[in-house]
């Protein structure tokens, strides 16, 4: 195993594995890139850590998605991240159809405002009626709802993976 990756391995930060080996995070730090030993202490230590995350092969856990799925019940897996990925789905439609509606109104107060000055409304009316915001809140909601579409499709593509795998799994 190479040193630099050990904190990674065990899925902590240099800090955290510095603490639980009571040696500073440089300490550690040095002793990933090869530049420093660790106290007999912290070495017996990380052997024992190192110890109880190896698999069966004598190797460290692979953290593939088999070996995930493998050790897990994939079907119930599977399940619960497509519920969670339509539950976000429903999210982004209801913010997008939302920010569509808002952008709509913003369009028709433009609309009346530039109809109400062909018309020789009174100016202080229209002044009133006038957002100083009004183009920024176009651009940003344009913004808005291009983010929006675009995560739809995004987990809309991510829930056909995900039926994919569970189609394998099956």
């Amino acid at each position: 195993m190479k040193k630099e990756s050990i904190s990674k391995t065990l899925g902590i930060t240099q800090e955290e594995l510095a603490g639980l080996l009571q040696v500073s995070r440089s300490q550690l730090s040095l002793y990933e890139i090869g530049k420093r030993n660790l106290p007999i202490h912290a070495k017996t230590k990380l052997s024992g850590m190192l110890q109880a995350i190896k698999n069966k092969t004598g190797k460290i856990a692979d953290l593939s998605l088999e070996s995930i799925l493998s050790e897990s019940d994939p079907e119930n897996l599977i399940t619960e991240l497509i519920q969670a990925n339509q539950y976000k789905q429903l999210i982004a439609e209801k913010k997008l159809k939302a920010a569509i509606i808002k952008n709509n109104k913003k369009i028709s107060k433009s609309h009346l405002i530039d109809f109400l000055k062909n018309e020789n409304f009174d100016s202080k009316l229209i002044r009133s009626l006038e957002d100083h915001s009004t183009q920024t809140l176009k651009t940003d909601l344009a913004k808005t709802i291009l983010k929006l579409q675009i995560q739809k499709e995004v987990l809309q593509q991510e829930e056909k993976i995900l039926k994919g795998y569970l189609k394998k799994k099956i």
